[in-house]
């Protein structure tokens, strides 16, 4: 890809309609501005965010995303109900593939994400925080997977999440119950890193934001693959991957 078409890409280049995004310096600020809808992850928001984080791929002088949401009650209540009632079995797979794809484009871009999380952070929106490489919330966060009690089972690679956040053992209990989590219980489980007044919940993720900005990208980059790909290979086959993976950033210039 040429610099013009990277330039083309550039992650304030495109309107969008359901989020908003601005820069400073090396960190952007993802805003979910659907707060009459409770910021429901809805089809034409799921395609923006999927939209914009793509766009960071090549954005090599940003290093952190910091995501706040409209409104005061809650960070992202998870999929549009008054979408999913019209869904076929045919739609509601696609749909399901959406959330994939996001979810997994948000753990392959180099950028550090972090979650500010005030409010209600359900279904789907729990599973988009837990594709954040970092959580903070406030002390007024609540969070939850209520899909059991709906009769429904999480599309969005959620159980596989929370089951590497939390354990087995405790994951069953939050997906069984369904029951809604506390901050402080959610930073007990390790759920999220920190629990702040929720007067100081973005200011605190941007202050994490702003120190990250700070680590040479080549670094930050090479972190994330590696903690990421932790999860899918054996332990050989992983101490192999580090191994190669480190000489090739090396070999080209880790910062």
């Amino acid at each position: 890809m040429g610099e013009e078409q990277r330039e083309a890409t550039s992650c304030e280049a495109v309107t969008y309609k359901n989020i908003e995004v601005s820069t400073k310096g090396a960190v952007v600020h993802l805003h979910i501005n659907r707060p009459q809808n409770m910021n429901t992850l809805s089809i034409e928001t799921l395609k923006e965010l999927t939209l914009f984080f793509r766009s960071l791929t090549y954005q090599e002088k940003i290093k952190a995303v910091v995501v706040t949401s409209g409104g005061e009650k809650v960070f992202v209540a998870g999929a549009d109900i008054k979408e999913l009632a019209q869904f076929d079995k045919q739609k509601a797979l696609w749909f399901c593939d959406l959330g994939h794809n996001l979810f997994n484009t948000m753990e392959k871009v180099p950028q550090v994400i972090i979650a500010a999380i005030d409010g209600y952070c359900m279904g789907g929106g729990f599973d988009f925080s837990m594709a954040c490489d970092l959580r903070i919330a406030s002390d007024r966060a609540r969070i939850a997977h209520t899909a059991c009690k709906m009769g429904i089972i999480t599309g969005f690679g959620g159980t596989q999440r929370l089951k590497r956040l939390v354990g087995n053992r405790r994951a069953k209990e939050i997906f069984f119950s369904a029951r809604m989590l506390t901050a402080k219980e959610a930073f007990k489980y390790g759920i999220v890193h920190r629990v702040v007044p929720h007067q100081q919940v973005k200011e605190e993720a941007f202050k994490i934001a702003k120190n990250i900005a700070q680590r040479p990208m080549g670094h930050l980059a090479c972190l994330k693959v590696l903690l990421n790909r932790s999860y899918d290979l054996s332990r050989k086959a992983f101490m192999l991957y580090q191994i190669y993976t480190t000489l090739a950033r090396c070999n080209h210039g880790i910062d």
